[in-house]
């Protein structure tokens, strides 16, 4: 996690080289998983997903509720993403 805040941007709004990144992988495999897509559809898909997936993953590392098992919090993280992607395909 200090990996991903250490390329944090000044301002504190995006995650600069590692989202462009994760922006272009995730959207590969959606095009993928899902098929021939418009553009615009696989670029929202994917931007959805990957701030979801940011968002999850340092909530989970910095500050996970308590009582919950981080483990099962990412595993139930996946299993939605799994889901949707299902329910598209």
């Amino acid at each position: 996690m200090r990996a991903l805040a250490a390329e944090a941007t000044v301002a504190g709004i995006g995650f600069g080289g590692l989202e462009r990144r994760l922006l272009f992988l995730t959207r590969a495999y959606l095009l993928q998983q899902l098929g021939p897509r418009p553009d615009d559809e696989l670029d929202t898909r994917a931007f959805v997903m990957v701030n979801v997936g940011l968002a999850a993953s340092l909530r989970i590392a910095l500050q996970p509720p308590q009582g919950l098992d981080p483990d099962r919090l990412i595993d139930e993280t996946a299993n939605m993403f799994a889901d949707w992607l299902s329910a598209e395909a």
